[in-house]
């Protein structure tokens, strides 16, 4: 369990990381001026929700898989469900909560902030190099990083184009929750399907 929880903390660091970085980058490029301020909300909230969502995602997922074995049924027909709604829902939820409290107390996010950064980039090879000395997570640290970057990648580039889109197309904003519906409709059906077409 330690290095299933060292593994999924430091993909969610490294994830985070990014995410920030190129929500910055974008952001530099589209206003054109730095607000160093809130760089530092968006990291810091940002690594805050994703490390805590990341270890109550995989304390609640290894329950749910105990549970549902003992009462006889395949956990992938119900885990992948799961992650998903409790996975975006919870993210949300406290990357919303950190970055109000933040927000509003700014002296705290200046203090607490850079130290919140820091830690949290002393902490991700540590993670990293725990889950690798794990002969059930170290093929993962080695080879699973292409579809969370190129994941990472897909998402970005959708919320640039959603946002020039709602710039033009002003009642596009309307369709957001359909749109996000349907991701996780085709992302939790891609398993059934696997199931089906290998039989």
């Amino acid at each position: 369990m330690l290095a299933t929880v060292s593994l999924v903390q430091g993909q969610a660091i490294v994830v985070a990381f990014m995410g920030s970085m190129i929500a910055i980058l974008v952001h530099f490029l589209k206003e054109n001026c730095a607000s160093w301020s809130d760089y530092l909300l968006m990291m810091t909230s940002g690594l805050i929700a994703a490390s805590v969502t990341g270890i109550a995602m995989v304390t609640v997922m290894v329950i749910l898989t105990i549970l549902v074995m003992k009462m006889g049924m395949n956990p992938d027909n119900v885990s992948s469900f799961s992650a998903s709604i409790a996975g975006d829902v919870s993210a949300v939820a406290v990357m919303i909560l950190c970055a109000n409290k933040f927000f509003e107390d700014r002296q705290l996010l200046h203090s607490v902030g850079p130290v919140v950064v820091i830690f949290y980039l002393i902490l991700m090879p540590i993670t990293l190099f725990l889950a690798s000395r794990n002969d059930s997570t170290k093929d993962v640290v080695g080879s699973g990083w292409f579809p969370i970057i190129i994941g990472m990648i897909l998402s970005s580039v959708a919320g640039v184009v959603f946002d020039i889109a709602t710039e033009h197309f002003g009642t596009i904003a309307i369709f957001t929750p359909i749109i996000m519906e349907l991701e996780d409709v085709l992302l939790l059906s891609s398993p059934q399907e696997s199931r089906h077409t290998s039989i």
